[in-house]
């Protein structure tokens, strides 16, 4: 992009996509690809590529070459393990609030099971099962219902209050169950592949403050674009946003915008 929402000039060395676009254009693009059977990371080409217009910027093939950048990040998470976490704890978090009381009530769970944890319900995407702490005013029945279309195994906790939760994730650990119905869970091994599943720190092992802000594990959630014969980098058109979750520390959501290329227009760059 040269310019900003206002019309102030970019300046050419910032014409690129915040980390946080660019990690989730990279994962929906791999994403793309693996529905699509498209194999070949050269075929993920620029609006520019296909058509007369400078979108996605200058700096996508000269200066910065973010395409290149965007290449190796698509391929690191083509390579990767699809569910490395076996078990994952989520809790809700919007904006400054987030789930100080159920996080304080799942401190017994997270000592027996010991599973990985966030606040993002983006990261479920890389565990086989994610327990929900509370009801979808938290965590919401859309991220649910992605995650299940994902193949992830999701289950929600959510009594009629606090105390009700609180007396489930115990039940779960007397039972020796991390969800309802579920086997024992099996030893599952401390390699660099696998999400710290220990809490944030805090003052000491289990105990939280009330101003405490807890760490997540950034990832951005999934979209549902419609099939493409190539997928087309396209930062400037208005259609089809794909908005990243309000990180904590950044008030403001990204936005990054994917668009599909016509398949003439593809055959006629040929």
């Amino acid at each position: 992009m040269r310019r900003n929402w206002n019309g102030t000039p970019i300046p050419t060395d910032q014409q690129l996509p915040t980390p946080q676009q660019m990690d989730s254009t990279a994962r929906l693009v791999a994403w793309l690809m693996k529905e699509h059977g498209i194999t070949a990371v050269t075929k993920i080409v620029g609006h520019k590529e296909v058509s007369d217009t400078s979108c996605p910027g200058d700096q996508w093939l000269e200066g910065a070459n973010w395409k290149q950048l965007l290449h190796g990040k698509i391929e690191a998470i083509r390579q990767a393990p699809p569910h490395p976490v076996y078990l994952m704890l989520m809790f809700w978090q919007h904006g400054d609030q987030w789930a100080e009381a159920d996080w304080r009530s799942a401190q017994a769970y997270i000592a027996h099971f010991r599973p990985a944890t966030t606040f993002t319900p983006g990261d479920g995407f890389a565990a086989r099962h994610v327990v929900i702490v509370g009801g979808d005013a938290g965590v919401s029945g859309q991220d649910e219902a992605r995650l299940r279309a994902a193949g992830v195994d999701v289950h929600r906790l959510a009594g009629a209050n606090e105390a009700q939760t609180k007396a489930m994730l115990d039940a779960l650990v007397a039972a020796d169950t991390p969800w309802p119905g579920a086997p024992r869970i099996p030893e599952q091994p401390r390699g660099d592949d696998t999400l710290p599943a220990d809490p944030p720190a805090g003052p000491d092992e289990w105990t939280v403050p009330d101003d405490y802000q807890p760490e997540v594990v950034r990832t951005v959630r999934e979209a549902q674009p419609p099939p493409p014969q190539r997928v087309m980098v396209d930062s400037l058109a208005p259609s089809r946003p794909v908005t990243l979750p309000n990180q904590p520390g950044n008030d403001e959501a990204a936005a990054f915008t994917l668009a599909t290329a016509d398949a003439n227009a593809t055959e006629d760059a040929r």
